[in-house]
């Protein structure tokens, strides 16, 4: 076996783990990220980091302009 097919073996095995905790997590706390691959900006777990929805319009103003501190 190559190192090439260890490393897509162990990618595989994580990206299986990383499912079964995303889908065990509650989701508690969430916030708007930027997601590079798509170009757009989605609710994210900051526990677990799955993508979980869309954000309204008035979510992403919000997010876009910070609230006047004077």
């Amino acid at each position: 076996m190559s190192r090439a097919d260890d490393i897509t073996a162990q990618r595989k095995q994580l990206k299986a783990e990383l499912n079964d905790i995303q889908d065990k997590c509650k989701h508690t706390t969430q916030t708007i990220k930027r997601c590079q691959q798509d170009k757009d900006y989605r609710w994210e777990c900051d526990a677990c980091h799955a993508r979980l929805a869309y954000p309204s319009q008035a979510e992403l103003t919000a997010y876009m302009v910070p609230p006047n501190t004077t």
